[in-house]
């Protein structure tokens, strides 16, 4: 197996012809692995990708694609983690790779050792990768040089579509006697007002509609932080739109917006996506959000779709429209050990001989300091922390300190806090903590005491 690492937008471009062809063969691949659907990403959220591109020899088209991107955490402009995560994260339910069925297990092993291999990485974030391709790499990495920290799982209901509705009807919807009496409400609204409309999205109404639909989302979800993702959510469904993979509706009553959804379709798979939707609180009676829901699994059965994805969440409406789990999983790996973080902290210190002068707020050194050892799995059980200079002239550093350093400093932390005495503090030593200490113009501004997690 031969493994090529392309960069940038422009080399993602270039791999549309074999991404496609390799997409439309992988019936397990989801529409946020679609070449449409990345492309559109990246637009939106200025994404860097690397893509690993797997093929069998020199001479062959690829057969696997792993699209990946580079995510910098940082404390004011200086980065401290540099994080390998799944492309199209967060927005995208579902992540991983895009593969030739034939040649899941060989790619899969490779692209683990390749992973491995890579520099510049401080800890690879694999979310919303679907459960039994995650394992599989899990398998395939070296437990000396990454260390799992975190593990959880997602469900996400899906539906497998019948021929028609009426059957649908029968054998899959479960609403409770309740929930039917408002889809009949809604029905008979509908039926009965001639000011009722069904509005689709078209390139010339779907500014408005897309809109309509923000609208109606962050008045439902404001609370949670949705005004902050509106335009990220603007720009996602407008590229969607033009890349043909958006599906967008609006129910409206007169001059009013009842409810719309957004969802993203894969004609080649035949599938559909309920992505969001949001809805008028005035006509909560009707319950327009499971009327909407009912209309878009209608409309995707009529129009050939087999399947429904509600995507990720566990929430009890979706079941009672016969949704079945199917679950991803949220994986973060570290390079572990003393010497992957003095990596780390040779990177840190490079990026702020790079920056040059830092003009910053007081505390700016015991910022940086509790933000790295936090993000590298460290902890601090001493720091202690120094006004800020007004008007620095160099750079912060960061340096690791010496043994003798190191006893100095918990001699005195020490004793002034438990009274201990230093052969203590040399015993702490050597059981693996270490002290680091952030100067500015050559005066310490911040010093932490820290072990591994």
């Amino acid at each position: 197996m031969i493994i090529d690492e392309i960069d940038g937008v422009a080399g993602f471009d270039s791999l549309k012809s074999n991404w496609e062809s390799v997409y439309e063969a992988d019936d397990g691949a989801p529409v946020f692995l679609s070449w449409a659907w990345l492309r559109a990403y990246a637009d939106v959220c200025g994404a860097s990708y690397k893509v690993l591109a797997v093929r069998l020899d020199g001479a062959s088209s690829y057969v696997a694609f792993l699209p990946l991107a580079m995510k910098l955490t940082k404390v004011g402009t200086i980065i401290v983690r540099r994080r390998l995560c799944m492309a199209g994260n967060p927005l995208a339910d579902y992540t991983g790779i895009v593969c030739l069925p034939q040649h899941v297990d060989i790619a899969i092993a490779s692209l683990a050792r390749h992973i491995q291999g890579l520099q510049g990485w401080h800890s690879l974030q694999m979310d919303d990768v679907p459960e039994d391709q995650c394992h599989q790499f899990l398998r395939h990495f070296d437990n000396e040089r990454l260390r799992v920290t975190s593990v959880n799982t997602t469900s996400c209901p899906h539906l497998e579509l019948p021929d028609d509705w009426p059957a649908y009807c029968r054998s899959a919807l479960k609403l409770a006697h309740g929930q039917r009496q408002c889809l009949r409400r809604f029905t008979k609204v509908v039926e009965s007002s001639p000011d009722f409309a069904t509005i689709h999205a078209t390139p010339d109404n779907a500014q408005d509609l897309i809109a309509t639909l923000l609208d109606l989302y962050c008045e439902r979800w404001g609370a949670y932080g949705a005004h902050k993702k509106r335009a990220t959510f603007e720009k996602l469904l407008n590229r969607c739109l033009e890349t043909n993979c958006l599906w967008l509706a609006l129910h409206r009553h007169g001059d009013s917006s009842v409810v719309a959804m957004a969802g993203f379709i894969d004609r080649t798979r035949r599938a559909f996506s309920c992505y969001m939707f949001g809805w008028n609180p005035t006509y909560a009676k009707y319950c327009p959000g499971l009327a909407m829901i009912s209309y878009s699994i209608r409309f995707a059965i009529e129009h050939g779709f087999r399947s429904y994805d509600f995507l990720r969440g566990d929430e009890s409406y979706k079941f009672n429209f016969g949704a079945r789990s199917r679950f991803t999983k949220n994986v973060t790996l570290v390079r572990p050990g003393m010497g992957a973080f003095l990596q780390r902290l040779s990177d840190l210190k490079r990026d702020y001989a790079a920056q040059g002068s830092i003009v910053g707020s007081r505390g700016l050194g015991a910022r940086v300091l509790n933000r790295f050892v936090r993000i590298n799995h460290v902890r601090i059980y001493r720091c202690d922390v120094s006004p800020m200079p007004p008007n620095p002239s160099t750079g912060v550093s960061v340096r690791l300190l010496s043994c003798e350093d190191c006893v100095l400093n918990e001699k005195r932390w020490i004793s002034r806090e438990l009274g201990l005495d230093e052969s203590v503090c040399r015993s702490r030593l050597a059981l693996g903590s270490f002290g680091l200490l952030a100067t500015l113009d050559d005066q310490p501004v911040g010093t932490a005491w820290c072990w591994f997690s």
